[in-house]
């Protein structure tokens, strides 16, 4: 919608929109949401996904999505760069969740855009550090579940030589990351 042009980063911005969606399609047919921040600017037609909060349109365009009456109850999906491993997507439910009619116990801080943002670019540093890369693009030496690659090293024989499989210990990260 963004790349279109259709603007969801103020209150009055995305009210505009879901009028005109209104009026054209109806909202009756919205039966469901990609959810994903944008890496180009608004109208750039150009739908490149970014992660929650550090792309161009912000977090304040999903508080205003999930706290939306019109979107309760249909499916919002996350549709974000993936890593490896899934801390960097449940770190983006979690704070989906917090900014939704914010829970008792959330303050207004944990709210935060560039509190937000900085929370999962943290993630993500932590998903890249521990070796995960982007979905589509592991770093070399792992495997796509994240754990260390096994390869195949020479050894000479009398006779030639011949291949054997290297044992490499497997660190694959615990659930916790």
């Amino acid at each position: 919608m963004f790349a279109a042009g259709y603007d969801l980063r103020t209150k009055e911005a995305y009210e505009t929109t879901m009028q005109d969606f209104d009026s054209v399609v109806g909202l009756r047919y919205l039966k469901g949401m990609h959810l994903n921040d944008s890496k180009t600017p608004f109208q750039s037609n150009k739908d490149r996904h970014e992660n929650l909060g550090i792309g161009t349109l912000g977090i304040q365009s999903f508080r205003n999505i999930v706290n939306d009456p019109r979107t309760k109850g249909i499916p919002l999906v996350l549709e974000t760069p993936g890593f490896d491993c899934e801390t960097v997507w449940r770190k983006e439910v979690e704070i989906l969740n917090r900014i939704s009619a914010r829970p008792t116990g959330v303050s207004d801080e944990d709210c935060q855009e560039e509190v937000v943002a900085e929370e999962i670019r943290q993630t993500i540093r932590a998903a890249e550090q521990a070796g995960y890369g982007a979905k589509g693009k592991i770093p070399k030496g792992r495997t796509s579940q994240g754990k260390a690659a096994k390869g195949k090293k020479r050894k000479k024989s009398g006779k030639g030589e011949k291949e054997e499989e290297e044992e490499e210990e497997d660190d694959e990260m615990s659930e916790d990351g």
